[in-house]
């Protein structure tokens, strides 16, 4: 039977046939394939020929090429798996420290509110003595039914009926940082019909500062609190006696004036 030579694609008479494929190849055109070279001259079939070796070859990469690509994507879906465990672990870690952090902080909160809290008691637990001795000494012996100890030509401001000068007696605190509770303070400490407790208070500021605004509400019955000084002991100075002199004669002779250093 005439056939056409899978290779050089002419007759072929005396042909060597692929038992797997059926194609027919001159023996010289078989013998020109490197697998094939020692292939003898009585040789008229072979079980597999250069084309079927190339077919599985083709087919061997592309199961290998397939496999790769169903690895490939195992491996996507582990890695996609492992990233969102890992932002998952990441947002419990971070939200267990933020609330740990916040519990630290309103504990720590707590802590210096009461330890402020204590010590302004303390300190003020140390003057009230002072403060009492004070009030006893200057406003034991007024009462409701007799006549001010201060009149019109010593105030030089308006007289005040007795209803309304003996109403409540004001005490102003002026003070810097360390007087922020003393106004919660002495209201515990005084009776809140008798007394009308307020407080201008500015934190690391002069003696100065601390006594620069203009009050101009206070009478004889009431108090000016003045407690500062700290500033200028801090830094090593000394206070100027002319500064307590302008209160006493000037900017508070209608009041009393209590100083606490």
């Amino acid at each position: 039977m005439n056939s056409v030579c899978c290779k050089c694609k002419s007759l072929v008479v005396n042909s060597t046939t692929c038992t797997k494929c059926k194609n027919v190849f001159h023996l010289s055109c078989l013998r020109s394939f490197k697998n094939y070279s020692l292939i003898a001259d009585d040789v008229n079939s072979i079980n597999s020929c250069p084309r079927c070796d190339k077919s599985s070859k083709i087919d061997l990469e592309n199961t290998t090429i397939t496999l790769l690509r169903e690895q490939n994507e195992f491996l996507r879906a582990e890695l996609d798996e492992l990233k969102k465990s890992f932002k998952d672990s990441v947002k419990h870690i971070l939200d267990e420290v933020e609330e740990r952090v916040s519990m630290l902080f309103e504990n720590l909160r707590d802590d210096l509110k009461s330890s402020i809290t204590t010590s302004v008691r303390q300190e003020f637990d140390g003057f009230k003595p002072v403060v009492d001795t004070i009030f006893k000494t200057n406003l034991g012996s007024i009462s409701i039914n007799q006549t001010p100890a201060c009149t019109p030509s010593e105030t030089d401001k308006p007289y005040l009926p007795k209803t309304q000068l003996f109403n409540r007696r004001k005490i102003i605190l002026l003070a810097d940082g360390k007087g922020r509770n003393c106004v919660k303070l002495l209201n515990e400490y005084l009776s809140h019909n008798e007394y009308d407790v307020s407080s201008i208070i500015k934190p690391n500021a002069s003696f100065e500062k601390i006594v620069a605004d203009n009050i101009s509400t206070v009478h004889c019955q009431d108090f000016v609190m003045i407690f500062g000084g700290d500033v200028e002991v801090s830094s090593g100075k000394i206070l100027n006696h002319d500064i307590f002199n302008d209160l006493a004669s000037d900017k508070f002779k209608n009041t009393k004036i209590i100083l606490i250093g």
